[in-house]
């Protein structure tokens, strides 16, 4: 049998760790379980993403990636008492977005690229 943590490491070995985005891009399964359950800092995690630049990613985990959004976002405003703080949560979701918008609604004000203030 297999040592778990052997094949963790293993699996680490095969990583381009000089590839950051492809690397986030792999490792955002992951990262995402742990966000959504209040487990990292939202801020970072958002800022991550579009330094990986998630929005240009191959439509499969672009797509996997809104639909946690969504997801997350209704759970949040459902969820009683919530999972975590919603305006974390909310600051997560328009970060990444790049609008003040929640998923579902219509698009608000457009972020200005690189900062999380309003144009």
């Amino acid at each position: 049998m297999i040592d778990p943590q052997q094949r963790f490491h293993d699996s680490l070995d095969v990583l381009d760790w000089d590839d950051f985005p492809g690397l986030y891009r792999r490792l955002t399964p992951r990262i995402v379980r742990l966000l959504t359950a209040d487990r990292f800092d939202h801020a970072m995690i958002a800022s991550r993403l579009l330094a990986a630049g998630w929005g240009t990613w191959p439509a499969p985990e672009r797509i996997a990636v809104e639909r946690v959004r969504h997801a997350w976002w209704r759970s949040a405003l459902h969820a009683h008492p919530g999972t975590g703080y919603i305006t974390h949560i909310l600051e997560t979701l328009s970060v990444t977005a790049g609008t003040l918008a929640p998923p579902g609604w219509p698009r608000g004000p457009k972020l200005a690229p690189g900062r999380q203030t309003c144009t």
